[in-house]
């Protein structure tokens, strides 16, 4: 029996088998990397939201919501570099995690190519000037601003409010002192209770050889420094601001050029000054003389306020932060 070559329809048949063959093991094959790189990319989130936590935690963090961002993790050396690689496309992972609470369970949620928030100019309808200048409203989450100065790399911005910073709202951390619309200060038919709001000399001292009894000081003078009250209600707001998702340079208060700047003459009126800069009563963290400490008030505008040697204290003035953040901020 001779032996017998395939026919041209058999050899069809057996093409459009492998075809199929070939075509379903592909698919079969491409699932399967993708299904492998999806639980790799759940897998890497995981890391970095657990990376989150670690941060969070240890860097004291107790309000919420939060939002932290993955450039600040590996900045800080939270998580390495090296391992936020999306598996998709071998590309370094942008994001950030969300940090929130519901009674006292907390929830990390990493968010791709979502960055923490950044501030927002608050402007009319009409209005079409999208540079940020002296004066502008500034939106950072849930504080407003005032811009005092744009160098074109970063902005100065004073709070809209001050912060209250009463001893049985504030010192407790249930407000963790951030702006109040009613903490006006003095004058104001709805005085805030600020506490102690103290400035002091020098903690160490004895009375007699505090910072106010030194010699060869060339008043005015900036004293804001970490042995006042003032320095703490400000530096845990930059704290909650941080936390916040917001890049901050510096937190302080008002200095002597700021407040020349801004129109005030010889401590003694800010008449000139935007009247947004004396809507409300304030320590601003300039000395005046051995006595005296410069608070803006609704009362005299811009005033001396005299104390003893050793400190000050008010429950009338409040704290108004001036904060320096990156221009890119502000979108």
């Amino acid at each position: 029996m001779k032996n017998r070559g395939f026919t041209l329809v058999e050899l069809l048949a057996v093409i459009v088998i492998l075809t199929m063959l070939v075509f379903i093991t592909t698919i079969s094959v491409g699932n399967i990397i993708s299904n492998s790189k999806q639980s790799l990319l759940s897998e890497q989130e995981k890391t970095i939201e657990e990376a989150a936590k670690i941060y969070y935690l240890k860097e004291g963090g107790t309000a919420t919501p939060v939002c932290v961002n993955l450039s600040d993790l590996i900045e800080k050396g939270y998580i390495d570099g090296k391992e936020v690689i999306d598996p998709k496309t071998s590309e370094p992972m942008v994001g950030s995690v969300k940090i929130t609470r519901e009674a006292n369970q907390y929830t990390y949620k990493y968010e791709d190519k979502t960055t923490c928030f950044v501030c927002s100019k608050i402007t009319s309808v009409e209005e079409v000037d999208t540079t940020i200048k002296l004066g502008d409203e500034i939106n950072c989450g849930s504080e407003n601003f005032y811009v005092i100065n744009n160098n074109g790399s970063s902005v100065q911005m004073i709070s809209k409010y001050n912060l209250n910073v009463g001893s049985s709202r504030y010192l407790n951390k249930t407000t963790y002192g951030l702006q109040d619309k009613n903490a006006i200060g003095v004058d104001s038919a709805n005085k805030a209770t600020f506490g102690q709001v103290a400035f002091y000399a020098d903690i160490a001292s004895t009375g007699n050889n505090g910072y106010w009894n030194a010699s060869g000081i060339k008043y005015p003078v900036f004293i804001y420094n970490e042995n006042s009250d003032v320095y703490n209600y400000v530096e845990d707001y930059k704290a909650y601001l941080i936390y916040s998702g917001l890049a901050i340079e510096e937190a302080s208060l008002l200095n002597e050029q700021q407040l020349l700047n801004l129109g005030c003459t010889n401590y003694s009126n800010c008449t000139n000054a935007p009247t947004w800069l004396n809507s409300t009563s304030y320590w601003t963290g300039v000395a005046s003389s051995s006595l005296g400490m410069v608070a803006v008030s609704t009362r005299n505008t811009a005033a001396k306020v005299y104390i003893n040697q050793n400190c000050t204290t008010s429950n009338t003035y409040g704290v108004r932060p001036v904060i320096t953040i990156p221009l890119s901020q502000i979108k």
